[in-house]
């Protein structure tokens, strides 16, 4: 019964301690500013790691950058690529209502708002899962937020809940990220191995990083 509850001790603050250490060094990251992106692709790829073996770490710092150094270039491309996208369709939807303010401009923005949410709830899991060139990326993750309209409304939740419980307590920002991107890959992850088990998108055509 000792060593149950010294394991299970353990495991708590391991679990505890590897979050705080991935949230310290995602935001350290994200101060940077240009290593923000890399900083997210790393923490996504740390917690795959973590998904695929005994529980979290608290000495992660090695791999996140290690990680971090792997993804720069692609995940620099893909964030900055991922804010210009958010930015054009915010800029075309005023200036849309401001030429036609009697059009509804839902109408007209909702499929390309859904492709992109689809693309930013998806493209980190992907990515870290596995290897593969910058389009195919885009399109595994665009068809994936189509195909599970509910694991895109669910990262959407997770995500709008944890930046409001931020915005009201700072100090969660020390706990929350890591958790959130965790619960985020675990769902994301999850419907991606179904649509390939199901052939309802196109399997990367080169190794995963790591099996499913």
């Amino acid at each position: 019964m000792g060593q149950k509850a010294g394991r299970a001790v353990n495991a708590t603050i391991n679990t505890v301690g590897g979050y705080l250490t991935l949230n310290v060094l995602w935001l350290l990251s994200v101060l940077l500013v240009f290593t923000s992106f890399a900083g997210t692709a790393a923490a996504f790829r740390v917690i795959r790691s973590w998904s695929r073996s005994s529980g979290t770490d608290p000495y992660c710092a090695r791999p996140f950058l290690l990680e971090l150094r792997e993804a720069f270039a692609q995940a620099t491309r893909i964030g900055l690529l991922l804010l210009a996208s958010w930015g054009l369709l915010i800029l075309g939807a005023f200036g849309l209502a401001r030429i036609s303010p009697g059009v509804p401009i839902w109408l007209l923005i909702a499929l390309p708002a859904v492709l992109l949410a689809g693309a930013t709830a998806f493209i980190w899991p992907v990515q870290a899962d596995y290897d593969i060139k910058d389009r195919l990326l885009w399109r595994t993750a665009s068809i994936l937020g189509m195909g599970h309209p509910l694991v895109l409304a669910t990262s959407a939740a997770i995500g709008a809940g944890g930046m409001a419980i931020v915005i009201s307590a700072p100090v969660t920002a020390l706990l929350l990220p890591a958790p959130m991107m965790a619960a985020c890959y675990a769902i994301c992850h999850r419907a991606l191995n179904k649509s390939l088990s199901g052939r309802s998108v196109a399997a990367p055509t080169v190794e995963g990083r790591n099996e499913s």
